[in-house]
């Protein structure tokens, strides 16, 4: 499939996006460590279920730049204002990990754009304690949340992201947790794992976008659950290292609109494992209703 990127022009900065797709529009927001493309790659079931999906760059992952913008309450109204020039008064969102900060943002600032909205092991909590970290990083809780010293140790999380990154014995079991001897020989699981290993190798290459997401884990929070009132499905497996499951059974007890479901995939994978059909079939039932 070619993609044409398009930009629109905000006031503050361009906003990079994909639109792909027929049908019913969906607002699909990026995790960390990825662009757009692979969003469109790895999310392929919603376009053949008939949805239409717009793809932002969030700000300091390639064509949108960081510049000012730097909360995810700035990313929340950079889409606002693609909504209206797209021209959609409300849309269905779908926000994934590293994404879940903006999504949210979205939903609480502009809860009459938001239809209904799906979150796949998102990023609720900021990082106030080592239980919302990814389980193998969690030693370097004390130094990070000092902002001068995680300056410092952004050059060693490159170091680790492109040696983690290139080689899949590292990557896989950070990702899959308890659930890698069952997925560690599965074509579906090796093949998204190139796919996503490959993307984070890329993104390292312009690491303003994932240096701010960082940054945004680690400051005070941004989630106010009492300003979401759009309904919301939650899907996580519980054995996810990389974003824990805490982050949506927190989100899950806040939120009275909200669905949570634990499923049995391979770990931080969603679209792989033995719950990948039930994954996909929950989430289009979801976001089919009106």
């Amino acid at each position: 499939m070619e993609l044409t990127q398009q930009t629109y022009d905000h006031a503050t900065g361009a906003v990079e996006y994909l639109v792909v797709g027929e049908g019913e529009p969906v607002l699909c927001i990026h995790g960390t460590g990825v662009s757009n493309r692979v969003v469109v790659k790895i999310e392929a079931r919603l376009l053949d279920e008939g949805f239409q999906l717009i793809v932002p760059h969030r700000p300091g992952y390639y064509g949108t730049p960081l510049g000012s913008r730097k909360s995810p309450h700035d990313a929340a109204e950079l889409y606002d204002c693609l909504l209206d020039h797209l021209g959609h008064q409300s849309i269905k969102v779908v926000g994934t990990s590293g994404g879940g900060p903006s999504s949210i943002c979205f939903a609480q600032m502009f809860p009459e754009r938001v239809k209904r909205m799906v979150l796949q092991c998102p990023v609720t909590h900021h990082w106030d304690d080592p239980r919302w970290m990814p389980a193998p990083d969690r030693w370097s809780l004390p130094y990070i949340k000092r902002n001068w010293l995680r300056q410092m140790m952004f050059p060693l999380y490159r170091y680790l992201a492109k040696k983690n990154g290139a080689n899949r014995d590292r990557w896989l079991p950070r990702i899959a947790g308890e659930r890698l001897e069952e997925v560690k020989n599965d074509a579906n699981t090796l093949s998204m794992a190139k796919t996503l290993m490959a993307a984070s190798l890329d993104a390292l290459q312009h690491p303003a976008g994932m240096q701010n997401d960082i940054d945004i884990f680690c400051r005070r929070s941004w989630a106010k659950p009492e300003n979401i009132t759009p309904p919301v499905l939650l899907l996580h497996d519980p054995a996810d290292t990389f974003v824990p499951f805490e982050h949506s059974a927190w989100l899950h007890e806040q939120l009275a609109s909200s669905e949570l479901h634990q499923l049995h995939c391979a770990g931080h994978i969603l679209w792989s494992g033995a719950d990948m059909h039930k994954f996909g079939d929950l989430r289009r039932d979801f976001l089919l209703l009106d």
